[in-house]
């Protein structure tokens, strides 16, 4: 399973707000075996997201 990290800015508030950090994932079809992506997931709390956003169908 491969995962794709993208960051991008987009100029959504107003100006002088502060940044909101959104993390969005979706079909991660993980089992209980899968250790390395499990492990990889978890990794993402180090990304502080203000969000987290899951969406996609869920296996």
């Amino acid at each position: 399973m491969a995962y794709q990290l993208r960051q991008q800015s987009l100029p959504l508030l107003p100006s002088g707000a502060g940044q909101i950090r959104i993390l969005h994932f979706s079909d991660l079809h993980l089992t209980p075996s899968r250790t390395r992506e499990i492990a990889d997931i978890k990794s993402w709390a180090a990304l502080k997201p203000d969000l987290v956003i899951s969406t996609g169908d869920f296996l």
